[in-house]
């Protein structure tokens, strides 16, 4: 009796083994020397897990070959798996557009690969590209809220992609020396302010490199300050790196933080909720048992070339939400900690596949505006809407229902108002420059939050990246750095709907209510200006 065939193999996808860049995204692409992943199915026959050194090319009948610009190079494997395999990608490779052909005893599947001179992922605490770098200081210590490094100091970062290194072409081996590789530029920015690098290029392994760098002067304080490294146009995965002024401990007065509401009424996309939060409230990051939060906000919107969705006279709407949810401890994780962000950095804001469960808290939900109370309607399955006139304040009251109970709230309209005066007159932002923003106004003593989209389809690729900044009122001007920036893709002059936006927004510092079935619950009142998702509003 003749045996079943085996199935062919196939390719889902090819990422940075740090970073976990999204094919498609204006930074993606994988550099000679990187260690990456190949995803897809029947890649491999057997489960053959970390190879011992020399590392093989071939592998129980697997191997992986790329060809660019006719020159062909063969990977050594690090492991495989039926989904995943973890490759080097050959410093003799040229850089390029090109063919990764994965063979499985005698059957192929291929797959475009796109190479770059340098396309650098940082290696994070989560293994999931996102939140706080993995950095080291120079005693090799992992550098934590309680460990946090000062300007002046050295520390390292890990990851892959810093680029080719033709002093050590077998990459089946340990690496013969550390070569610098001073030849591809490469700049570390920290708070937005470049650091001194002092070296670039393989570590003890093949694949995986390292990046010694000084802390510069200037950077701003916390423990959530933004760690980027840029090779030219093309940026890394969007990291933190705790600072401190001096010593050992950092510290955030005020923090930046995703609320757990969704945006609802627009069907594309919409500014982010992003508020400010003292220290105290991140402690449920490390719970181990599901978090249940709830969330009340009054947003003002403000937007000179956007449909009002309400129906209220354009281009202000004023809408009050509520929001209750319970996460995992994986989804609370997901959905806020890739969020967390000092004062005077930014983030790019990762993509969340969190599921978090709705909460009912039931039907009697009104929010009291100038002595008229509003009825929050159910938008879907634990959200909460309503259209209200502007007042100074609003009162948030909910009579309870099956998973939460009565609760009661009120927040004032941060005053003065934010204000920011080239709203109108900013329709293009060149993303390898940076953009300035100023304002005047805003509630004393809170955080202006800056925040930004941009849309596109890039070949097979729907690509929307997002970012936010975190500024003190009273600073009246932030630039977001290019660094930032050049993660987003460029906005599509067609059609006529845009779907970029850049925004800036103020909070009254959050209100903290508490209700039966919630674990933690935030009541704050935000002023958001922004122009976009209209027409004439591009990233370049």
């Amino acid at each position: 009796m003749a045996l079943a065939q085996a199935q062919a193999p196939s390719i889902s996808g090819l990422q940075n083994n740090y970073s976990y860049t999204i094919p498609g995204s204006p930074n993606y692409g994988i550099a000679p020397g990187s260690l990456f992943i190949v995803t897809g199915a029947n890649l491999s026959n057997a489960s053959n897990g970390l190879q011992p050194f020399p590392i093989p090319t071939s592998l129980d009948g697997v191997s992986v070959s790329v060809t660019v610009a006719g020159t062909t190079t063969h990977a050594p494997i690090y492991y495989a798996y039926p989904t995943q395999l973890g490759v080097v990608l050959p410093s003799t490779t040229p850089v390029g557009t090109g063919t990764l052909t994965v063979s499985n005893n005698g059957q192929t599947a291929t797959t475009q690969i796109q190479v770059l001179q340098s396309a650098f992922g940082i290696l994070t605490v989560n293994n999931q590209g996102s939140g706080r770098a993995a950095v080291f200081d120079l005693s090799n210590n992992l550098l934590s809220s309680t460990n946090a490094t000062n300007p002046g100091s050295y520390v390292t970062l890990w990851g892959t992609g810093v680029g080719a290194d033709l002093a050590n072409t077998n990459e089946t081996i340990y690496p013969q020396l550390q070569d610098n590789l001073t030849n591809i530029p490469i700049e570390v920015d920290i708070g937005g302010v470049p650091g001194n690098v002092v070296y670039r290029g393989r570590s003890q392994f093949p694949g995986v490199d390292q990046i010694n760098v000084q802390v510069p002067t200037g950077v701003p304080y916390g423990c959530f300050v933004s760690l980027v490294v840029r090779s030219g146009s093309v940026v890394s995965n969007s990291t933190t790196i705790p600072v401190a002024a001096s010593g050992n401990t950092c510290s955030d007065s005020i923090t930046g933080f995703a609320l757990s509401f969704q945006e609802t009424v627009n069907t594309n996309s919409a500014p982010p909720m992003v508020v400010s939060l003292g220290a105290a409230e991140l402690a449920a990051l490390s719970r181990t048992t599901p978090t249940h939060v709830g969330t009340l906000l009054f947003e003002q919107d403000n937007a000179p070339d956007v449909p009002n969705l309400l129906g209220f006279a354009n281009p202000q709407e004023n809408i009050a939400e509520a929001g209750f949810f319970s996460y995992s401890p994986a989804d609370f994780a997901e959905s806020f900690s890739p969020f967390l962000i000092s004062m005077g950095s930014c983030t790019v804001t990762p993509v969340n596949t969190a599921q978090p469960t709705a909460l009912d808290a039931g039907t009697g939900l009104t929010v009291t505006a100038g002595g008229s109370a509003n009825a929050l309607r159910t938008e879907q399955a634990g959200q909460y809407l309503t259209g209200v006139p502007f007042a100074s304040n609003y009162s948030f009251a909910g009579t309870g229902g099956n998973d939460i109970g009565a609760f009661s709230a009120t927040v004032a309209v941060p005053s003065p108002t934010l204000v920011w005066p080239q709203m109108s007159s900013t329709q293009t932002v060149v993303r390898s420059q940076g953009v300035t923003v100023t304002w005047t106004g805003g509630a004393p003593n809170t955080a202006v939050v800056i925040s930004g989209e941009s849309a596109a389809v890039l070949g097979n690729f729907n690509i929307t990246r997002s970012f936010f900044c975190l500024a003190p009122v009273a600073a009246q001007k932030f630039t977001v750095p290019a660094s930032i920036l050049l993660s987003l893709p460029a906005t599509p002059t067609s059609p006529v709907v845009s779907t970029a936006y850049l925004g800036i927004s103020n909070s009254s510092n959050p209100v903290a209510f508490s209700a039966s079935g919630i674990d933690l619950g935030f009541a704050a009142a935000m002023i958001l200006d922004f122009t976009g998702l209209g027409t004439g509003f591009y990233y370049q």
